[in-house]
């Protein structure tokens, strides 16, 4: 039986709560504000367009954060654009409009995180390229 739509927002914030219990003690109090509206942005989002490739975007956002988070420990920055990146990739969110809501540093992060992203599709895509050669 598929699951319901409160069935899935139940899950969300199941997620959403492991999340900000994995940042509290990596995370100053405005960056677990931040993190707070940053998952609000995402949800958001989510709801306009839900799924990619058959999974629901919020559960691969959080899941991402979540690595980033327990894991890897990287600290309440890190996390929100783990949060975001996704989104910026998709043109969701401008990278004016998150400088101007968390700040230069998460912007530029995001950058990069996305130009590390690009690089590796870009290979992915050649090394397919040559196999279908």
């Amino acid at each position: 039986m598929p699951a319901t739509h409160s069935d899935i927002e139940l899950k969300i914030l199941s997620e959403y709560r492991h999340l900000l219990k994995e940042c509290k003690d990596i995370s100053s109090p405005e960056e677990m504000q931040n993190i707070r509206i940053a998952f609000k942005m995402v949800n958001e989002a989510c709801k306009k367009t839900p799924k990619k490739m058959g999974e629901y975007t919020i559960f691969h956002a959080l899941s991402i954060a979540r690595i980033v988070a327990k894991e890897v420990g990287l600290g309440g920055i890190n996390v929100i654009v783990a949060l975001l990146h996704e989104f910026v990739d998709d043109q969701e969110f401008s990278i004016n409009s998150i400088t101007q809501k968390f700040g230069t540093k998460v912007a530029e992060i995001t950058i990069g995180l996305n130009k590390i992203s690009g690089i590796k599709t870009e290979k992915t895509s050649s090394q397919a390229e040559n196999l279908r050669s």
